[in-house]
């Protein structure tokens, strides 16, 4: 069992948004999941630190934003958005900007 298992309620749902997601291996230490959300932008590769994805309060904002999270990445043309624990206050403030 893979340590991030114990943190994600599911491998096939978006931990931030609850849509169904299609993941993309390999899981590592840096990027604790990747994937897409087919549903909104099946082109779009999201990456989500496992730092970010054990914090509760970190998970706990994003949640807050997942409507302009979803709208965000509708909009999206670049390949892939990146969310670690350095960046994810840059993250929030990009999307309350929206």
């Amino acid at each position: 069992m893979d340590e991030l298992d114990n943190y994600l309620p599911s491998d096939t749902i978006c931990p931030i948004t609850g849509l169904p997601i299609v993941p993309v291996l390999p899981k590592d230490a840096l990027y604790g999941l990747s994937y897409v959300i087919p549903d909104i932008n099946r082109n779009c590769l999201i990456r989500i630190s496992t730092g970010v994805l054990i914090d509760p309060e970190i998970m706990g904002v994003l949640r807050r934003f997942k409507k302009q999270f979803g709208i965000n990445l509708l909009m999206n043309k670049t390949v892939e958005i990146v969310i670690t624990t350095e960046n994810y206050l840059a993250f929030v403030a990009q999307l309350s900007a929206n």
